[in-house]
């Protein structure tokens, strides 16, 4: 991930109270990952959770923020990418409650869902791509997000 592009982005959006953000993720992704590939995955699930954090310094309740949804079909890879996602928080301070961890709403992203809400990570599987898993969403104890989507499906 080459840094110039990053903080290039930032300044064009008029952005570059943010830089440093930007600059910390990378960091990060260069100290926590061998290959270039794992800086990069690094630097984003960092990036994600340095933006969240700065925005509930600003907004009450809760800070989404998405499993990557090439996990989607690994209940095993996603339930361990919203822990590490989860800790990346509470390094920064943030309490478990005040985070929402987003999943694809696929079999096995319900299946992590329901194991991440009985550690106290709050989930929620996004029923807005896919009809068939409402059924598990309604077992999961997601109806209301399932009954929510289904009239925009």
């Amino acid at each position: 991930m080459p840094p110039p592009i990053l903080r290039c982005y930032s300044k064009a959006a008029g952005l570059s109270q943010y830089e440093h953000l930007i600059d910390d993720a990378i960091a990060w992704g260069k100290k926590n990952g061998k290959t270039q590939e794992q800086q990069v995955v690094a630097a984003c699930d960092k990036l994600a959770v340095n933006f969240g954090a700065e925005i509930l310094k600003i907004v009450p309740g809760r800070v989404s923020t998405e499993v990557d949804a090439r996990l989607s079909f690994d209940k095993e890879k996603s339930i361990e990418k919203a822990r590490h996602l989860v800790d990346l928080y509470q390094q920064q301070g943030v309490e478990k409650s005040r985070i929402l961890i987003k999943l694809a709403s696929t079999w096995e992203g319900i299946r992590a869902a329901e194991e991440l809400e009985k550690e106290g990570i709050n989930c929620q599987p996004d029923a807005a791509v896919f009809f068939c898993p409402g059924a598990g969403l309604c077992r999961s104890g997601r109806f209301s997000d399932f009954a929510v989507c289904r009239a925009y499906l």
